[in-house]
């Protein structure tokens, strides 16, 4: 008979911070709204206060995920949990790597799996350091990464596709996209990870951290807002360059790259807001606004867990839960939700947040029958750490 000792079973409830799974559950449900595709009848725009509340999710939700990754990686590791160990890391990285290029070369061409794996491939070696050395990966991911992206524009050219070039272009492009030029460029997104494992140093048990991180992601945004419009009123502003419609910018896919226009390497980009510009007024905003959600998270009550309980449900069990929102925007939406600009815009607004309570329901009742999701067990089967027989048990 092989058991749980005692000791990791106190190490496994020791991970679990309410407030984190909360924040989680609301990055997910952002994810959710920002990806289903409500689309206005022809001639009948959306109106301002719905187009905002379904653009308000826009560049947060996916930063805040990947904060969050961050501080649970390092609440695991800090507890002692076996689940933590390097070879166990790798392993998940590795995992996470293939299904997330699944994923992007599948029904989902904007996947963050992959970035996931290669983050907890870099763990074992992020974990090791200090609190200032973690400081300075975030600081760096966030403050010059942004700069260096600008600057590697001029490096993405026109590459052969697959079928010329063989293994050693579809491995080249596809580092580039996860790197620089992917929805997701690890040399910003390394900053959103590194800051997360760094709050996730902190007692994020007390109230009163939370109240502190609150007040810090707060005044992040409201300087940068403030910095952006004052540059805006000396007339520092730009704008950038209208992609082609018709063509591929980018790498759109590991193997082919297209670049039929100008690049635009006005340094006044940094300036740029806009959701996933990545440049550097977008990013430190980001930053603070996914720690003002995780402190206002962080900072409620004992009191009022009882009536989220379904939203931290559906936190912890993330990457069940990531698949299943895959599942219901990308397939599901166009059975039930009507093809765009055909059906009416109420329709699609009562089946979204039919969709939202779907995964809620999910996640509670997932957690209340089987205590993990079913990726959360296959993870722990392909990647987990091996159980320790307790002899005495018998």
């Amino acid at each position: 008979m092989v058991v749980w000792t005692g000791r990791q079973k106190r190490a496994r409830a020791s991970t679990r911070v309410v407030g984190v799974d909360i924040a989680r559950g609301v990055a997910l449900l952002g994810m959710t709204i920002i990806h289903t595709p409500v689309i206005p009848e022809a001639n009948r725009p959306l109106g301002p206060w719905t187009a905002g509340l379904l653009s308000a999710p826009a560049g947060i939700s996916s930063v805040l995920f990947f904060l969050l990754s961050g501080v649970s990686l390092t609440l695991v590791a800090r507890s002692g949990s076996a689940s933590a160990t390097d070879d166990v890391l790798r392993r998940r990285g590795v995992v996470l790597l293939v299904a997330g290029f699944a994923l992007s070369w599948g029904p989902w061409p904007v996947s963050i799996l992959e970035h996931y794996g290669v983050m907890f491939l870099l763990a074992p070696w992020l974990l090791r350091r200090s609190d200032r050395s973690l400081t300075s990966v975030a600081g760096a991911g966030l403050l010059l990464g942004p700069v260096v992206l600008l600057a590697a524009r001029h490096l993405t050219d026109e590459w052969a596709s697959i079928g010329k070039a063989g293994w050693s272009v579809w491995i080249l492009n596809g580092s580039w996209s996860l790197l620089v030029s992917g929805n997701f460029p690890l040399l910003v997104w390394v900053g959103f990870f590194a800051a997360g494992a760094r709050l996730g140093r902190l007692d994020l048990g007390a109230r009163r951290v939370g109240q502190r991180l609150l007040v810090a992601g707060l005044l992040t945004v409201a300087v940068v807002r403030v910095g952006v419009a004052g540059a805006g009123a000396l007339g520092v502003a730009h704008t950038p360059l209208e992609a082609d419609p018709t063509g591929i910018t980018g790498i759109e896919r590991p193997g082919l790259v297209v670049r039929d226009q100008p690049i635009d390497d006005d340094p006044r980009q940094l300036l740029d807001t806009r959701p996933h510009s990545g440049q550097l007024a977008w990013t430190l905003a980001t930053a603070g606004l996914a720690t003002t959600i995780l402190g206002a998270a962080l900072s409620l009550p004992a009191t009022t867990h009882r009536w989220l309980r379904p939203l931290a449900r559906l936190g912890t069990v993330s990457l069940s839960a990531y698949l299943a929102h895959i599942f219901l925007v990308a397939d599901l939406w166009w059975h039930v939700g009507g093809l765009p600009g055909v059906a009416s815009v109420r329709r699609q607004l009562v089946v979204m947040v039919g969709f939202c309570l779907a995964m809620l329901v999910f996640g509670d009742r997932v957690v209340a029958w089987r205590g993990r999701g079913p990726a959360e067990r296959l993870i722990a089967f392909l990647c987990g750490p091996r159980r320790v027989p307790d002899h005495r048990a018998g």
